[in-house]
């Protein structure tokens, strides 16, 4: 998995979940677990074509894992304010993640440390810095919920 919920978590203000109108919209933590798993299938989909997946280099987990948390935080917005996975007043999260996604997918962008498709990293094999795609930085630093309180 390329993200846990404490990243998903860092990506939701508060206020959006403690103001929702319906508290029983709000996912178990097993819902979101799944989610993350889901997403992180459809990333390794993605990816499938050109790099070995799972990818399990640092640099690269640390780029999937801003990908997947906002992949997955827009389930949670859908399923608080909807009740439907997947809809969300927050499109940008989509946008963005989809667009970095697809840099990579398409090879213009590089996920340096990740195995090449029909490659094996040896040892030794030197390594570039990951360019940072902008990513999403939390809002606030208090968590929207929290694992014992809320799911």
């Amino acid at each position: 998995m390329y993200c846990s919920v404490a990243d998903v978590q860092k990506l939701i203000p508060a206020t959006e979940i403690w103001d929702s109108s319906d508290s029983a919209a709000v996912p178990a933590i097993a819902d979101v677990t799944d989610w993350i798993t889901q997403l992180s299938n459809y990333i390794d989909s993605r990816l499938s074509r050109r790099y070995t997946v799972p990818i399990t280099g640092d640099i690269s987990l640390s780029a999937l894992r801003s990908i997947c948390a906002r992949l997955v935080a827009l389930r949670v917005w859908g399923t608080v304010f909807t009740g439907k996975t997947g809809v969300t007043d927050h499109p940008e999260f989509w946008d963005a993640a989809e667009k970095e996604l697809t840099l990579y997918a398409d090879g213009k962008a590089n996920l340096s440390d990740a195995v090449p498709l029909g490659q094996e990293l040896t040892p030794g094999t030197p390594t570039t810095s990951l360019p940072v795609m902008n990513p999403v930085s939390p809002e606030t630093a208090n968590p929207a919920f929290s694992m014992s309180d809320i799911f």
